[in-house]
């Protein structure tokens, strides 16, 4: 999410670690994943900055083995494409798990 507002490239998932650089991004001070906050942070996301978003995500890796690693601009494109088979899938993994 915080790839809407700048580079970012997370090494660690902890809240208070990253509560300066949310803050600086996003002007939310200390960042502890509270509903209000998480609003706040929504609210300033437009459309507008969809394309900024996929360019810096697209810097990022998709192998889970690196940190920082992403593969949520996989599922945008998925999301995105006129060829729906990914839902498909998805749906048939739940039935069959």
């Amino acid at each position: 999410m915080l790839s809407h507002f700048g580079e970012v490239a997370l090494t660690k998932v902890s809240k208070v670690q990253n509560a300066a650089l949310v803050y600086e991004l996003t002007g939310v001070k200390n960042y502890a994943a509270e509903q209000s906050q998480i609003q706040a942070i929504v609210d300033q996301i437009h459309y507008g900055s969809l394309e900024a978003f996929k360019q810096r995500l697209s810097r990022l890796s998709t192998d889970p083995k690196d940190v920082p690693s992403t593969n949520f601009l996989t599922f945008l494109h998925r999301f995105e494409s006129e060829n729906d088979t990914w839902v498909d899938e998805i749906n048939a993994l739940k039935k069959a798990g």
